[in-house]
Order: structure tokens, then sequence, then C-alpha cells
């Protein structure tokens, strides 16, 4: 991962990251816990250094970050999901998002 990565997010676009590098998944469920804003990319680089396994947004100047966890079932991901405050969890499958 490096700052260039972060720097070139187009705005409402994001990406997840295991294990410090970027992912993409066939099937499942992405679920985030807990959620902090940081408005530069070495802010964001340096969460990512701490939480190797993240989400990011990036959204009108601002960085999302969530650590995170994909899960297999629909089911399981919206009740981690409510149990954790979250508004919405991320389908692999059709990159959509899936409110709760």
């Amino acid at each position: 991962m490096t700052i260039k990565d972060i720097k070139n997010l187009k705005n409402d676009d994001g990406f997840t990251v295991k294990k410090g590098k970027k992912i993409r998944y066939k099937t499942g469920w992405q679920v985030g816990f807990t959620g902090i804003t940081r408005k530069t990319a070495k802010a964001v680089l340096n969460f990512i250094e701490k939480n190797p396994d993240c989400g990011i947004w990036y959204s009108n100047g601002i960085y999302y970050l969530d650590t995170c966890k994909r899960v297999d079932t629909k089911r399981k991901a919206i009740q981690l999901g409510k149990e954790y405050n979250q508004q919405s969890i991320y389908n692999w499958k059709n990159g959509k998002l899936a409110w709760l």
C-alpha cells in the first residue's frame, strides 16, 4: 500500500485492504466494525499500518476508514453490522451496499 494508491482515489471511491494490501473478493459480505475519518493520505497510510485489515472510502475530501472483516453469509453480515451500528454492509458479488 502506498500514498499514491490512496491519493488516486476518486470521489465516492474506495477499496478494501487485507494484511496491508488491496484485495477484491468474488463473494461474501464486508462488515465494518470501527469507523474514523482522516483528511490526509499520510494519515490514512498510518491507519493502515496499525490496522492492516480495513476499508477505505473517499468522499468530498474526507477519508472514511473502518476496521472490517469479510463473512460468507448475508445473515451473519447483517447480525454483525447491527451489532457494530453500521449503516450498511457490502456485497462483494454485485458490488452494492445492503442498507441496514
